[in-house]
């Protein structure tokens, strides 16, 4: 594991794993079948500093953030941009089972939020919960294995036109001293 910057391994819940790494300025992915140990494609490069350096300015880099199945051999892969433009700090791609990158380097840019978590639904798209930098409040965005968003805008937890709901509180509870 020495010289990688960050590695990741997603199962397909059969037979094959999908390990993503940083190396030599560059976000790589290999699927490995589990009987043999035989190598099914990769590295596949998925995204690069010198691709987003090309888009954000000298000196950016992507550092590998995670790495998730999408349970039918693909993986999505993101990345955390720097230094922080305040929005779009977040690159995301998916990798097919067969080693097709969805997206040009670097991945998509998700431009209403940073990347604060992300799972997989039944149908392998990726459901993202979005946060700071890039917005002021949490929210869920879907992305299909194309890349494109599937929501119009990003879904928030609470509706931000109205405040947040009161913290709920208690009365005191009082005690004395009794025969019990």
């Amino acid at each position: 594991v020495t010289g990688l910057d960050g590695w990741y391994v997603a199962g397909d819940g059969a037979h094959t794993v999908t390990v993503v790494w940083k190396a030599g300025g560059a976000v790589y992915a290999k699927r490995v079948e589990l009987a043999a140990g035989t190598t099914i494609y990769g590295p596949a490069t998925v995204c690069t500093d010198a691709a987003v350096a090309d888009a954000r300015g000298p000196g950016s880099t992507a550092a590998l953030t995670g790495a998730a199945g999408d349970g039918a051999g693909g993986v999505w892969v993101w990345c955390t941009l720097s230094p922080t433009a305040g929005t779009g700090d977040t690159v995301l791609n998916h990798v097919s089972a067969t080693g097709a990158v969805a997206a040009a380097d670097p991945g998509i840019a998700v431009e209403q939020g940073t990347v604060k978590s992300l799972d997989v639904d039944a149908l392998g798209h990726a459901v993202v919960l979005l946060g700071s930098p890039g917005r002021n409040g949490l929210a869920v965005q879907r992305y299909d294995t194309d890349g494109a968003a599937d929501w119009s805008a990003p879904a928030t937890p609470y509706n931000p036109l109205l405040p947040p709901p009161a913290p709920v509180t208690q009365e005191p509870l009082a005690v004395t001293a009794g025969a019990n």
